[in-house]
């Protein structure tokens, strides 16, 4: 069993970049700005944590985005569009 109190100070998030990933994409996320409703579901299961809001938009952090496709699944409104890396 796991001691669960041992687990308090491990960071969770977007905090928790290890690794620069981006180089590893051959997709890359297109957000369409009249599309985004900034529900923030991109943001909740983008798996490296590099969605995030600033003011009125949704910026993505390239160092760290993989090109899963992940966020342009769950968009409710199609605003994120996965496009061949150049």
């Amino acid at each position: 069993m796991t001691n669960l109190e041992n687990l308090s100070n491990i960071p969770i998030g977007k905090e928790l970049y290890i690794v620069e990933t981006g180089d590893w994409k051959v997709l890359t996320p297109f957000i369409q700005l009249n599309k985004c409703n900034l529900c923030g579901i991109c943001e909740l299961y983008c798996p490296t944590g590099c969605m995030f809001e600033n003011e009125k938009i949704v910026e993505i952090n390239m160092q760290y985005c993989k090109g899963c496709g992940i966020c342009a699944n769950v968009c409710p409104t199609s605003a994120i569009e996965m496009r061949a890396e150049k």
